[in-house]
């Protein structure tokens, strides 16, 4: 793909504004109903993306869960990007 056009004709837009540190989170798989049994679990988890300089701990937990179903709680440390847990069950 072409590099998009630039030069002093092309109109150019700049935000300054002070940094406002978060995260973004994603869980894989996407649809993680498709989960059936325990083994099939093994391996999803949460990925974490840090956003203008976030650098704490993030506690990853599922609360209010199924009956029969389970997941450990994780800790993403700074300078990590996820959590994989593998103690779930259906």
């Amino acid at each position: 793909m072409p590099a998009a056009p630039a030069g002093p004709r092309h109109a150019y837009r700049l935000t300054v504004a002070p940094p406002a540190p978060d995260y973004e989170l994603f869980v894989s798989p996407d649809e993680p109903g498709t989960c059936r049994a325990a083994a099939a679990c093994a391996g999803h988890g949460v990925r974490l993306r840090a956003v203008d300089g976030f650098d704490g701990p993030i506690t990853v937990s599922l609360n209010d869960l199924p009956p029969g179903v389970t997941a450990t709680t994780g800790t993403v440390l700074p300078g990590e990007n996820s959590v994989v847990g593998d103690d779930r069950s259906v």
